[in-house]
């Protein structure tokens, strides 16, 4: 292979940093200083969050220029983009411009640096710092690089580019496939609170129990158990109240958007159907490294629970609390931000999630009946309760729901045994969806692999085929060589003009000065010397001194 390596800094004309500044702003006020966000993962240069400063006397970017992020976390350093327009921006000192020699494709380099970033080396040479990395000028310039001939680099370079293209087409495919998920989700669960998806079976079960009915049992047995739950409560709290509690009545259905529900359907309200339990306040200083999991806001997530950051309590302390327990296949819902991009952060425990205990401004649905609890999760997972959720935040800084908007919703209400067909229809489309999410994000690690494979294959050489007649690639260093040590000549000989014109410069002044005294000198009495003239202005000053000063008079109010 007709290749060579070389260090990054032989083939450079400057490497240099930028500057840091505290004074900033996005009014698109100034120069553009573009900081390690404006570089992705891809290597791309994206502006979204473009940052202006002052103008000023600062190295700018230019049509051409590499791009590299020389400070960031160790996983996110190197980041590398390639200046394809006609700019004057400015750059922070947690970025390094690179500026190659005339006779070398800079869009090669951009794309081998951040080839770098992709495989993981700049995490092993790089200096680390609290929460940081960095790679300095002297590193960076010392990397080994390729040096193909350069009619090579162009080709290489248009292949790449080739590849890219295509494969960006395909991610943008899978993008918008992934996009349409959540909607199909939505799309099934509509169908299934209106009742369509159960259309054909209700025509084939004609005689199944009125949801009147059901939901008369379930309101009877609602007292029963609420009676039952607050002894519960005052025995753990160790009272024993005898005096006869009055029953709290729950919120009754309201007219909402299920309208035309089937037949033998009905609404219920949330209360009707289920207790909504909310946590306690552990006190933080009281956690500890093992114990029993506190299920917190910050492991709900939409759909599920996760664990990565787990707080716990005290086995000894459980005491009083066993009643926040959360048990298999119970409703979880966050109280304070509840609604989130990825969309509401309600989800049911598993098995896998308990022993937990339920913390403050978390909320658990206990349903009457059992039977009844998937039907409510989807109903909670429509999109026409998370409408309802945001017509009901309160506070800005932190948006939070409240138990009594919770209980109030209403939701349609069907025959237990349609209920259960629903449940079954939902979840076993939700599973071919669950498939296509998968297989899609399959695809779009795949296509990230394809990518840092496109770019190993580019710099084994194996990307394109080489051309025998190509310019050797060591004619091509000698050349850019040459022309490095030219400019630098240049640069010296320019240096070495300056300061002998500054030289010049100051002889010419201190020559000015000397005439300008003998004019002084000359202007003076002719037949007096400059000795007599010393000793006459020395005589005029004693002179003055004798004169009497007039006293200071005080100031009158």
């Amino acid at each position: 292979m007709n290749w060579i390596l070389t260090e990054l800094g032989d083939i450079s004309d400057s490497i240099n940093t930028g500057f840091a500044s505290g004074k900033h702003n996005q009014n698109r006020i100034g120069v553009p200083h573009l900081r390690p966000m404006n570089i992705s993962d891809k290597g791309e240069i994206i502006l979204e969050e473009l940052k202006f400063v002052e103008s000023g006397e600062h190295p700018t970017l230019s049509k051409g220029d590499i791009l590299f992020n020389n400070t960031n976390s160790p996983k996110l350093l190197g980041k590398t983009g390639f200046i394809k327009e006609s700019v004057d921006w400015f750059f922070s000192n947690h970025m390094t411009r690179i500026r190659l020699l005339n006779d070398l494709n800079s869009k090669f380099y951009a794309y081998y640096l951040h080839y770098l970033y992709y495989i993981g080396y700049y995490q092993s040479h790089c200096k680390n710092h609290v929460n940081q990395a960095s790679i300095n000028k002297t590193t960076l310039s010392k990397i080994e690089v390729p040096l193909p001939p350069l009619p090579e680099q162009h080709r290489i370079v248009e292949k790449i580019e080739e590849e890219f293209t295509r494969l960006d087409a395909g991610v943008a495919e899978l993008k918008k496939a992934k996009a349409l998920i959540p909607k199909y989700r939505q799309s099934v669960l509509k169908s299934a609170m209106c009742g369509d998806l159960t259309k054909e079976w209700r025509a084939e079960n004609p005689d199944a129990e009125s949801a009147e009915v059901l939901l008369t049992n379930i309101l009877a047995e609602r007292e029963n158990l609420w009676f039952s739950r607050q002894n519960s409560i005052q025995r753990i709290n160790g009272k024993n109240n005898r005096k006869k509690r009055k029953y709290k009545q729950p919120f009754p259905s309201k007219n909402n958007i299920y309208s035309n529900l089937p037949k033998r359907w009905t609404k219920a309200s949330v209360s009707q159907l289920s207790f909504l339990d909310v946590g306690f306040a552990f006190k933080s200083k009281e956690f500890t490294n093992e114990g029993i999991p506190l299920l917190r806001g910050e492991n709900l997530e939409p759909g599920l629970l996760r664990w990565d950051e787990i707080k716990y309590w005290s086995i000894s302390k459980l005491k009083g609390y066993e009643h926040l327990l959360v048990e298999d296949g119970e409703i979880i819902l966050a109280m304070d931000r509840p609604i989130i991009s990825k969309g509401l952060k309600i989800a049911r425990v598993s098995k896998a999630d308990i022993p937990a205990l339920l913390v403050q401004r978390m909320t658990r649905f206990k349903v009457i009946r059992k039977e009844t609890e998937s039907f409510l999760y989807f109903c909670l997972s429509d999109y026409n309760f998370i409408k309802y959720l945001k017509g009901g935040l309160t506070g800005s800084d932190l948006p939070h729901i409240t138990g009594t908007n919770v209980a109030e919703y209403t939701i349609p209400l069907p025959p237990l045994s349609e209920q259960h067909e629903i449940v079954s229809e939902i979840e076993r489309r939700f599973s071919v969806i669950d498939e296509v999410e998968r297989a899609v994000d399959e695809s779009l690690v795949r296509a990230e692999s394809l990518r840092q494979s496109i770019l190993k294959k580019a710099f084994e050489g194996k990307l394109v085929p080489q051309d025998p007649d190509d310019e050797p690639a060591s004619v091509l260093l000698e050349r850019i060589l040459a022309e490095k040590k030219g400019n630098k000549e240049e640069a010296e000989e320019k240096k070495k003009a300056e300061a002998a014109k500054r030289v010049k410069q100051g002889k010419k002044s201190k020559g000015n000065e000397k005439e300008k005294k003998a004019e002084r000198g000359r202007s003076g009495n002719p037949g007096t010397t400059g000795n007599q003239s010393k000793i006459s202005k020395q005589t005029d000053k004693v002179r003055l001194d004798k004169v009497d000063m007039p006293s200071k008079e005080p100031e009158t109010a």
